[in-house]
């Protein structure tokens, strides 16, 4: 047979296309075998399915009985106060029976003493008119007479001085509220589906926070599909402690009524880390526990010209900047104030006298330096080397002066080695500007004195969000790039910021 198969390969069909059978079975196996993992990947992703379905099952049937419980403990609850309800209205009515009856029993008494005189006197009247004698009836005549007419004269409360109206009154809307107590649902808030915000920031990201500076927390409760929940009434739980463990908030949250629910925290401990655990319906929300950083801020002042015709006054806490020139300098001259995340207002010509104040982090004891190493040490930061830190951050700063006729603020990106900054994303008289694009109209229409403006940078995103407060409204950048600045440009004297 062996033979055959050869010759008939070799000679007849050479032309033919062949292999070896251990060749072809080697290949085949593989390829079955290949097919075969496949085929038991999907079995143990079936398997899991099932399981998981199963699962659900047992959850269903759980949560059924668990349901059930809950409508007979409220419905015992609701009759158990319709029996007391019961009792107090069986009671109302006993008491005014008794005072009813009480009074009636006292006319009935009165009555009754006035009909047994009235019968005396009529009685011992019409004795005496039979039996006695025409003198003794002469004598007595006067007497008879007065207490005859005494009686006739005399006025008694003839009609019942209380009437047996009675009657219970229940109205009909209890009967409604009844025949429509309740409902059964499966809209109920999922916890694992819920998120949280700081501020006004994004669902469920933490952002490194500002010492002394109160931060909002909102807890926003969800169906298991993702749909915020439109209104409130669950158990909501918040606890904040340091990464010591000590804890600092563990206080109620404030039931919003829509399915949020709120609360305020002054994180007071500078270069900390910080954890909250919020919970609602005692599980908790997605990512719970959060932690975040708090950071110790100051600003400080960095001379930009050597004109030295204005400058940035800084209170002794340095966290207050004000806009201040000299008496000889012309009010055309500005100043620049700078936050830690952000870098210098980029103009695209230059100004001879101007000051900037800059915000920066001490990192350790700061020595007398120039500008290029604060640039430095707050890009290595922000740019996400030699990170310790989430590269998050949110902030408020108060603008002060005339903000209303002219004041910018927002972002620039500051290289390593230069000032200022070389572009900018910022916000400035009703504004916007990036780099490369002409002024846009802003979201946010106005800023005036007093005003408190967040800032949300999210370095992970390169996005930029910043809030006014007052009027809520606020932009937003996004594919920032470079190593960005909080930065502030203030043109009259006067202008201020500071850090609330």
């Amino acid at each position: 047979m062996k033979l055959f198969v050869v010759n008939c390969t070799i000679v007849k069909h050479r032309d033919h296309n062949y292999t070896f059978v251990n060749d072809a079975f080697s290949k085949g196996k593989e390829s079955v075998l290949k097919i075969l993992s496949e085929t038991k990947t999907k079995a143990s992703t079936l398997k899991d399915a099932l399981d998981g379905v199963s699962e659900m099952k047992r959850n269903v049937q759980s949560h059924a009985e668990q349901t059930v419980q809950e409508v007979i403990n409220c419905l015992e609850e609701l009759t158990t106060h319709l029996n007391i309800r019961c009792e107090e209205l069986i009671h109302d009515i006993e008491e005014l029976r008794k005072s009813k009856l009480k009074s009636l029993e006292i006319q009935q008494g009165e009555l009754e003493i006035a009909l047994g005189s009235v019968e005396s006197s009529v009685e011992f009247t019409e004795r005496a008119l039979e039996n006695g004698s025409q003198v003794e009836i002469l004598n007595m005549r006067k007497q008879m007479s007065c207490r005859l007419q005494e009686l006739n004269s005399a006025e008694w409360q003839l009609e019942p001085c209380a009437d047996d109206a009675m009657k219970f009154k229940a109205g009909k809307q209890l009967k409604h509220e009844v025949a429509t107590f309740g409902i059964i649902t499966d809209v109920v808030t999922h916890a694992g589906a819920s998120t949280i915000t700081m501020g006004h920031g994004l669902e469920g990201v933490m952002y490194n926070t500002l010492c002394g500076q109160p931060v909002e927390f909102t807890i926003i409760a969800k169906e298991q599909n993702g749909r915020n929940r439109t209104e409130g009434g669950d158990i909501c739980e918040v606890e904040i402690c340091t990464k010591a463990g000590e804890i600092v908030f563990n206080d109620s949250s404030q039931d919003c009524g829509n399915g949020t629910y709120s609360l305020c925290f002054t994180p007071n401990r500078g270069n900390m880390w910080y954890k909250l655990s919020g919970k609602l319906n005692g599980c908790h929300v997605k990512g719970s526990p959060f932690t975040w950083f708090n950071e110790t801020w100051n600003l400080c002042s960095e001379v930009r010209d050597g004109r030295n015709c204005s400058y940035i006054e800084l209170t002794t806490d340095c966290r207050t900047a004000k806009y201040c020139q000299h008496q000889q300098q012309s009010l055309a001259n500005y100043g620049n104030v700078f936050r830690q995340q952000f870098s210098g207002w980029h103009q695209q010509q230059s100004y001879p006298n101007y000051r900037n104040a800059v915000a920066q982090q001490y990192f350790g004891e700061v020595q007398q330096q120039s500008y290029p190493n604060y640039g430095n040490a707050v890009a290595r930061k922000l740019s996400g080397r030699h990170q310790q830190q989430s590269p998050r951050y949110i902030q408020g700063v108060r603008i002060s002066g005339n903000v209303s006729a002219e004041f910018a603020f927002g972002v620039g990106v500051s290289p390593e080695t230069r000032c200022p900054c070389e572009s900018q994303w910022t916000w400035k008289s009703g504004n916007k500007c990036q780099p490369s694009s002409q002024l846009q109209q802003s979201t946010i229409t106005n800023c005036m004195n007093n005003d408190i403006i967040e800032f949300y940078l999210d370095c992970y995103n390169k996005t930029l969000t910043m809030y006014n407060q007052r009027t809520k409204e606020y932009d937003i950048w996004e594919v920032l790039q470079g190593e960005v600045r909080p930065m502030f440009e203030m043109y009259h004297v006067g202008d201020a910021v500071s850090l609330p």
